[in-house]
This record gives C-alpha cells, sequence and structure tokens, in this order.
C-alpha cells in the first residue's frame, strides 16, 4: 500500500464567480493524477479547514498510534459469540490475540483505526494486500468492546467472517474513506495491491486533484479567471460529489471520483425488499441517498448543504430551526404536530425521520421525509414512527389517531402503489395499474423502477408496449430498469430496443442495455451503431471486472461467458465465487449446467450433491433429478424430483416431469396420482390440467 501526505478540508465554496465548472471538468479528466495535499490547500483555506479538522471525513481513516486509538487495549479481555479477544500494548503497537472454537489463536498487529463515534472499527494486515475489519469494535459512548453481528457465531468459513471478504477493506470500504482509491485487484490471484493519495476523506476526494487550480491561484491576474475546483453549488454537482459514496449501488468503473455524473459510475439500488420494506423505507444499511430521491425535498432541488455543514457534515441548524428555513411556522406548531411543544415528540424529525441502528450503534435516520402511515403499517406490517414511541401501542391505534387529526383521507404517494406490488398477488387489473405507474413521471424514478423489477414478465403486447416508452424515460434509471427487465423476454423482443439502448447518452443505461447483447449472434446486429455497440460492450465488460472482488461479481462474469458459450472459462469464475462464498448459492446450479454442457456430468453430480449437502431445496433436488435422468439413473431422478416436491409442493415443473417419466414407464396410474397431487396444489396450472385429457385416454 503507498501512503501519501495526509490532506484535509472539504471545500464546497466558489472560488470564481465567472469560473466554469464544465471547463474544470475536463481539465481534471485529461489530469487525475495532479493531487496536491493538505499543506498546498491549507495554505489560504484554513477556516474550512477547521471546520474538517475532527469530522467524520478527516477519521475516516489514520495509522494506528497513541492520538488515532481509542480501544481499550490494556490487557483487556472480551468474550463474545465464541470469540475470545486479549487487547494489548507491545511497545508502541497496539495488537490483539483471537482464539476461535476450531482454530489456534492467533496474534495481530493492528494497522489502522477506522471511524471515530459512535464506533470505532480496526484494520488488521493479511496475505496478498489484504485488510481485514476487526469483528469486535470499540462502542466510543459506552467505552466498551462489541460484535458487529451481534448474538451470532459466523463461522471461520463464512463470507461475513471477519478474516473473509465480507469484511475485507479493499473490496467492502477502501473507496469511500480514503482520497483517490485504488483497489488494484488482480483478478487471477486474487491478490491487491492498493493505494491512495490521501488516508482519509480530504479536499480533493470531493474538488478533485487540485494542480491546476493552485497553478491559477499562484498566478491569479483578474476576475475574468475561468479556472475553478469542483464547488458543488448545484444539486446535480452535489449528487456527483457525495452520492457516490452515500449511496447503494453497483459499481460499473473501477476507480470513482466526484466529477463525473453519478449514473455513469454506479447504478443505484432500487427499493426492493431486499434493501427497503415495502413502502421504500430503509431497512438494509442504505446510506442516505436512495432515500433522499425518494422524497420530496429532492424532487423541489434541495441539497446536502441547505442542512449540512459542507466541511464538517453537521447540522447548520440544531432543532426545528433547520427546517424552518424553508417551512411554514404552522407545521413547528401543536396544531400541527398534536404534541407538546419543546418535546421531543414535537421535533419534525421525530416523526418525519425516524431512523435505525446500523454496525450495531450508528444511529442513522432516513433521508425520504415521509409522512407517517400507521395505516399502512397496520394491513402491510411496515414501521412507523407512531409506534416507535409509543411502545406499547398497535399499528391500528395510531391509523385511528391519524385519521381523527387528519381525516380520512391520505396525500397520493407511490408508496400506496409499491407496497402492493412488493406483497400482493399481481392481478390482471393491477399488472394494469403497474403498467400505468411506471410510466408515471409524477413519482420518483427510483419507485417507477423498482415497479419495473416487480412487473411480471409474460411477453404481452400492453407490457411490451410499455417497456418501449419507459426505454425512453427522462429518468436514467427507469431505462436501465427497462433493459434489465428485457432480459426476460426472447431475444426478438429485447434485440431491438437493446440496439438503441447502446446509444444512450448514460453509461449506466448503456452498460444494461449491452448486457442484453451478449451472445446475440453478429447477424442480428446488423443495424447497430457500430461505434456505440462497441462503446456499451466496452463498457459491460469494464463493469463486469470493476466487480470481480465480490462473489456476485464472479457469478456475473460466469453468466458473461456462459452466454457466450465459453464454457470452461464460466467454470473458471464460478467455482472462484464458490471459493470466496460457499452460500453463493446460484453458481453452483449454474456451474453445474455449465459442465453439462461441456458433457462432464460427473463433475455436474459433485457440484450439486455440494449445494444439497449445504442448502437443501426444492430446486437442488429438481435440478439434480434432470442431470440423473440423463445420466440413465431414472430410479435416483425419481427419488430426487419428489423430494423436490416436498421442498416445494407448488413446484409445478417438478410433477410435470415426474409424471412424464412414470408415462413413459406406462405406469399410467401412478402418473394420474402425480398430476392429482399437482392440481391439488396448483388447481389452475394449465400444465398440469393438459396433461388429464391424455392420462385419461391411455
Amino acid at each position: 500500500m503507498k501512503y501519501s501526505c495526509a490532506f484535509g478540508l472539504i471545500m464546497l465554496f466558489l472560488i470564481s464567480c465567472n469560473s466554469s465548472e464544465e471547463q474544470w471538468q475536463n481539465i481534471i479528466a485529461e489530469n487525475p493524477n495532479d493531487y496536491t495535499g493538505i499543506t498546498t490547500c491549507l495554505t489560504c483555506h484554513s477556516e474550512e479547514h477547521s471546520f474538517w479538522r475532527g469530522s467524520h471525513h478527516d477519521w475516516a481513516m489514520k495509522m494506528a498510534n497513541d492520538s488515532t486509538v481509542i480501544g481499550n487495549f490494556d490487557n483487556a479481555e472480551y468474550f463474545e459469540d465464541g470469540v475470545f479477544y486479549l487487547f494489548y500494548r507491545k511497545n508502541s503497537d497496539f495488537r490483539v490475540k483471537v482464539k476461535e472454537a476450531h482454530t489456534d489463536t492467533t496474534d495481530h498487529l493492528i494497522s489502522f483505526a477506522f471511524g471515530i463515534h459512535p464506533l470505532q472499527q480496526y484494520l488488521i494486515e493479511f496475505p496478498k494486500g489484504q485488510f481485514q475489519t476487526l469483528r469486535a469494535s470499540w462502542d466510543v459512548f459506552e467505552k466498551k468492546w462489541f460484535h458487529q453481528y451481534a448474538d451470532t457465531v459466523i463461522p471461520e468459513d463464512d463470507w461475513l467472517h471477519w478474516s473473509n471478504g465480507g469484511q475485507r477493506w479493499n473490496t467492502m470500504c477502501a473507496e469511500c474513506h480514503s482520497t483517490d482509491l485504488h483497489r488494484n485487484y488482480n483478478p487471477s490471484e486474487g491478490s491487491f495491491n492498493s493505494t491512495y493519495e490521501a488516508i482519509n476523506v480530504s479536499c480533493e476526494s470531493c474538488h478533485g486533484p487540485g494542480r491546476h487550480h493552485v497553478l491559477w491561484a499562484e498566478n491569479y491576474k483578474n476576475e475574468d479567471s475561468t479556472y475553478v475546483l469542483n464547488t458543488g453549488r448545484t444539486q446535480n454537482a452535489q449528487v456527483n460529489m457525495c452520492a457516490g459514496c452515500h449511496a447503494r449501488r453497483v459499481k460499473l468503473t473501477e476507480v470513482m471520483n466526484s466529477y463525473t455524473p453519478f449514473d455513469n459510475q454506479f447504478r443505484l439500488q432500487t427499493l426492493n425488499t431486499a434493501f427497503y420494506f415495502a413502502d421504500g423505507q430503509i431497512k438494509e444499511e442504505d446510506y442516505v441517498f436512495g432515500s433522499f430521491v425518494q422524497s420530496k425535498m429532492f424532487h423541489e432541488d434541495v441539497k446536502c448543504t441547505d442542512c449540512h455543514n459542507a466541511h464538517s457534515g453537521a447540522l447548520t441548524i440544531e432543532g426545528n430551526g433547520l427546517c424552518l428555513q424553508c417551512h411554514e411556522p404552522v407545521y413547528n406548531s401543536k396544531d400541527h404536530h398534536f404534541h407538546e411543544e419543546n418535546t421531543a415528540a414535537a421535533l419534525c424529525v421525530s416523526c418525519h425521520m425516524t431512523g435505525r441502528n446500523y454496525m450495531g450503534n450508528d444511529f442513522r435516520r432516513d433521508h425520504s421525509f415521509r409522512v407517517p402511515r400507521p395505516d399502512q403499517s397496520a394491513k402491510y406490517g411496515t414501521p412507523n414512527a407512531c409506534i416507535e414511541c409509543h411502545t406499547t401501542q398497535e399499528d391500528q391505534w395510531a391509523a385511528d389517531a391519524v385519521e381523527d387529526w387528519y381525516g380520512k383521507d391520505r396525500q397520493d404517494h407511490f408508496s400506496d402503489y409499491l407496497i402492493r406490488y412488493a406483497h400482493d398477488v399481481i392481478t390482471p387489473k393491477m399488472k394494469s395499474e403497474m403498467l400505468s405507474f411506471v410510466g408515471d413521471t409524477s413519482y420518483p424514478g427510483i419507485a417507477r423502477a423498482t415497479a419495473l423489477e416487480y412487473l411480471p414478465a409474460d411477453g404481452g403486447r400492453e407490457e411490451y408496449q410499455t417497456l418501449v416508452r419507459t426505454s425512453s424515460d427522462k429518468n436514467s434509471l427507469v431505462r436501465a430498469h427497462t433493459y434489465i427487465k428485457l432480459s426476460q423476454y426472447t431475444d426478438n423482443q429485447r434485440v431491438a430496443l437493446a440496439l438503441k439502448g447502446v446509444e444512450d447518452e448514460v453509461r449506466m443505461v448503456r452498460v444494461a442495455a449491452a448486457n442484453l447483447l451478449v451472445g446475440v449472434p453478429e447477424l442480428e446486429l446488423a443495424g447497430a451503431n457500430k461505434e456505440m455497440l462497441k462503446l456499451s460492450r466496452k463498457e459491460h465488460y469494464e463493469m463486469l471486472v470493476a466487480n470481480l472482488d465480490f462473489p456476485s461479481g464472479r457469478l456475473q462474469f460466469g453468466d458473461y461467458f456462459t452466454r457466450k458459450g465459453q464454457f470452461a472459462l464460466a467454470i473458471e469464475q464460478y467455482k472462484w465465487g464458490i471459493m470466496e462464498d460457499k452460500r453463493l448459492i446460484p453458481a453452483y446450479s449454474n456451474l453445474a449446467t455449465a459442465y453439462n454442457n461441456l458433457s462432464q456430468n460427473d463433475s455436474a453430480l459433485v457440484v450439486l450433491n455440494r449445494w444439497i449437502d449445504l442448502e437443501p431445496s426444492s430446486r437442488g433436488y429438481y435440478l439434480r433429478a434432470l442431470l440423473l435422468f440423463e445420466m440413465e439413473r431414472k430410479a435416483d431422478a425419481i427419488d430426487d424430483l419428489n423430494r423436490s416436491i416436498k421442498y416445494d409442493p407448488k413446484n409445478v415443473r417438478a410433477y410435470y416431469n415426474l409424471t412424464t417419466i412414470f408415462i413413459q414407464d406406462r405406469n399410467i396410474q401412478k402418473a394420474k396420482e402425480i398430476v392429482t397431487r399437482g392440481l391439488k396444489e396448483l388447481p389452475d396450472n394449465e400444465d398440469l390440467k393438459s396433461l388429464q385429457p391424455y392420462l385419461n385416454e391411455i
């Protein structure tokens, strides 16, 4: 790892009112390595530095020493979840001994301190240039050690174990805790040679390399000078500066920066229920931006710095005064909120910015600024602000109170639609509503993109025509998810639209469109814009490579080679993904399929056996049954199809294939029994119903 001089301050101010940020972006793009460091910046910007000093950005990462480590290393012992720690000093070093259930005691040097409050974590160097985050963290306020993922025993071979990929600094943390971070991952060796320009989040993290700005300042002649660093004056500029780290997103490029538009570097995570509650409230660690873009505030051009000091990150005004900068005073009265004034219950954030603890003790507020909806909670189980305080009451009690205060009607909100799409059975009527919703630009793009994820893909004309329209939507995330949804369609349906998508102005959209064209014969691409097709394919490949230090990235790369018919290369990637994370379940089925395509069925069977031993499932047994039947092991295949049905009584393909086997064996009575069992679980299934007349005629 390269350590260059630490520098500090994150300045969001205008140097010259006539300057052109577009010109600056062009200059900096051509000179990406012209960093200067704190000493140079501090010469002119001492006030901004004083705000930054001591901030979360300042403390993002520090060399471990007496002035930075605040945890107790005075021979402190700590035992939790089957792990014993001894934190101690050896000369000037901070060290820890770790003893786990099935391993010998290991002794580690603490290399770096990570963060400052409410917790501090510690990094330890491992082979191959990897730095790992110790699971035991220091609670700054309680002054005690505690465990991430409390009350959970994490085995040493689990991806989430502190010595493995889920806690690897290079992969999970580095690019947002240091300036100009380059992971320098070697995918063939699984090693890193990570470097940075500054150890923490400093001036040039947000403003870009400063050498040309310094040259301008040293040779300043008049007010017409046109060189300025990125100021973040506009909402769009701040999105580019802040959202790269304050968002849950998919990387599109190897190295991030603060001046390239967000959608040309990342694809924002949608609001699906894996990461958010069904109404869009925060659930997993979502890092603010995905919530903020849902809000009315965002759509009224509110910026981060309207509430936060640009350099310290602190609120510019404490209490309701912050909100009253824009909102009418009536909202700060009991007539509006029905709570005693000058109490915690009367704070705007108590109702409109609820939050959750992450990393054990780090409370973070939801930035969607939503109105509490206990009526939704009563029906769908989503959280609401009322019950977070009135913990002895029920959701319906809160819903009744809201109705008494504000009337029966609620203001139209995207969550009324999204929550049903996530929970309810999608009827034809609801699907028609969904098709209308995804194209309604009065709703946030992130909500409409999420609805596209939920939309059942049956290839119908109305549905396809909607996707044709959303492929031209003004919101780039909606356009990108249009192409992601098209992956569920036939080649004929998706190729024409994909050729349009590779010409999109936004990289995120081009990458999603290019993904649809992997493995498509070149003859079918005769009408393509050759230059844009080449560019989008290159960008798609770069996205795949940029994510190879994640197990899911290996899975994606394997799928890429599978679609190109390069099964040997696919096998290599799937195996690597499983080595990184043995619970990467989709990789097992894809790896077995790749072996099968190479007629290596014995190897495919080994993979499926390993999957089933690890995590028995209906799909695992079903796929193994198909393979066993192909290997002429019919009796074993029948056993596995029955096991598949046991794990999922609604697995229609298992019923269908089991029936087919018995028909081939002329065991018609057994075939009828299987169809009857299937229709009992799936009375409207047309595939099973179609077998009945045939069986009755035999």
